[in-house]
């Protein structure tokens, strides 16, 4: 029987690339760092022969006349033994702590396929062994690599070439002229942060948590009697039947919406790499999306997102409000919140559950309408010799402030299908948001609002801004919004009238604001 004692066995792998000085720093760093084996590739080598290793070592290479790789043992205590040898690959048994461990070292050089180097190490893996170490150059023959790299440079031409059309004709005042205008735009850059109170921050540490719960508030939970029974009726499902799983032309044009070079979210994968992966995973990828769809299950990881503050211009560096948040969210999540979207929005534009008094986020209707409908208003106030008033009204942080219990009650009262239901509520169920400053990564959950950049900021906003325009203001008012602007149109015979009519309205929209927890912009 034999006993080991070796405690610890250190393992390296290294390509030498022909170089006697490899070697020999090699030798050097396994007599100083107690390395016990090298599996090293692309030997030094003098008529054939390897050349650089002490003779005391144990040496074992592959059949190839040129560009070995070999196995070499600097300890003299181990009872290493070759037991596998061909041209690009070789193996030696070695028993370590009561098991007999496959070590297998292998070099496929790059004029070669690959093919015949994996019959070798598949027959090598056929020998006895109790486990196995695979080291190795896989540097074989591929065309993948230099068409990659044909196709990147015909890009970057083909690009540049577009975009100087673009700069010369169609687009001479778009974004290049904006770099070439402002050189010294700034991108992020930290300062002292005001508190509510109107001190300032005094750490970067203080500064961040600010900024990051101004942009992403939590939901302080100090409900009205109303709120309270709005909030407790949203944790549970509607009684109402299941939407249909996603269908393949849903999915095509879901992926087909992903902007090819839009900033990745935490998985780092671009959206043309997604789409990639969709041509050749087409039913993995539809039967992924309609499992979280029949669980009503969001991924927690794609409820992370990563975060990029922006400074805006003519704002006091003070103030959270001088910095702009963008949410980078990973291409299968906007897929999969585009897919739950478009099947929501189409059952309420169905049954008509969304106001006629929109004109934001609707397909169809556009801010001209608007201002044609307010023209139209006008005329006929004036054919009736009326007094009247336009009055606009923007929300404050709109999309930031959405309160989520209200949004799943809303979708509630307006029968969304059950499993819909289930998934946004998923959905907005323990979000968060990481922020990388220096070597240090800031992370916050967050339970109001939408992420930026998501399909669903449009949707949760028209949820919550829908009661306010159906409510009843009487004849002489009128309401319409086109997104989060909202504006009242008030006629009456008399200033006086036009004034009482619409501090009435404000009242009452005062009202409704504070019940949807949101604010009017003063």
């Amino acid at each position: 029987m034999v006993v080991n004692t070796i405690a610890e066995i250190k393992i390296i792998q290294v390509n030498l690339h022909h170089f006697i000085a490899a070697t020999s720093t090699l030798v050097q760093r396994a007599k100083y760092q107690n390395i016990s084996i090298a599996c090293v590739q692309e030997m030094h080598q003098v008529r054939s022969a390897p050349v650089g290793i002490p003779s005391p070592c144990k040496l074992f290479v592959t059949q190839r006349e040129a560009l070995k790789a070999g196995i070499i043992c600097f300890n003299q205590d181990l009872p290493i033994m070759k037991v596998f040898l061909a041209i690009n690959t070789v193996g030696a048994t070695l028993p370590y702590r009561g098991k007999n461990l496959l070590i297998i070292n292998v070099y496929c050089p790059p004029k070669e396929e690959l093919q015949h180097t994996l019959d070798e190490l598949e027959n090598c893996l056929m020998l006895p062994h109790d486990t196995v170490l695979i080291t190795g150059d896989f540097n074989s023959k591929s065309p993948i690599e230099g068409e990659y790299k044909f196709k990147l440079l015909q890009a970057k031409r083909e690009g540049w070439s577009d975009t100087c059309e673009e700069v010369t004709t169609t687009q001479p005042f778009g974004v290049h002229f904006d770099i070439a205008k402002n050189p010294e735009r700034r991108h992020f850059q930290l300062s002292a942060v005001q508190r509510p109170d109107g001190t300032l921050t005094s750490t970067t540490e203080e500064a961040l948590q600010e900024l990051l719960e101004f942009h992403f508030p939590s939901d302080p939970l100090q409900d009205s009697p109303a709120n309270a029974i709005i909030r407790l009726q949203s944790k549970d499902p509607p009684l109402t039947l299941d939407d249909p799983p996603f269908n393949s032309s849903e999915l095509a044009a879901a992926v087909k919406n992903i902007r090819n070079k839009k900033a990745p979210g935490p998985d780092g994968l671009f959206g043309d790499i997604v789409k990639e992966a969709y041509k050749v995973n087409k039913p993995y990828l539809l039967d992924l999306f309609n499992a979280c769809l029949s669980k009503g299950h969001f991924p927690a990881n794609w409820k992370k997102a990563e975060l990029v503050l922006f400074n805006k211009n003519n704002k006091k560096d003070t103030d959270p409000a001088a910095f702009r948040p963008i949410c980078l969210l990973d291409a299968l999540v906007k897929i999969l919140d585009r897919l739950t979207t478009q099947r929501i929005f189409h059952h309420l534009l169905k049954h008509n559950k969304i106001s006629a008094h929109q004109y934001g986020f609707t397909s169809g209707r556009s801010a001209p309408e608007v201002i044609i409908q307010l023209k139209e208003w006008i005329v006929i106030a004036r054919s009736q010799k009326k007094h009247s008033a336009i009055i606009s009204l923007d929300v404050k942080s709109a999309f930031s402030r959405v309160w989520w219990p209200l949004v799943l009650h809303n979708l509630k009262r307006m029968a969304c299908p059950r499993n819909l239901f289930n998934l946004v509520a998923s959905f907005v169920d323990r979000r968060s948001i990481s922020f990388k400053y220096g070597d240090t990564v800031f992370t916050r959950e967050y339970s109001i609002g939408c992420p930026q950049g998501s399909n669903s900021g449009p949707l949760f906003w028209l949820l919550i801004v829908n009661d306010a325009l159906e409510m009843d203001f009487g004849q002489d008012v009128r309401i319409l919004a086109y997104a989060d602007d909202i504006y009242l149109f008030v006629a009456a015979t008399g200033k006086q009238n036009v004034k009482k009519y619409a501090e009435a309205v404000l009242g009452k929209l005062q009202d409704w604001s504070a019940s949807a927890k949101v604010q009017f912009a003063h």
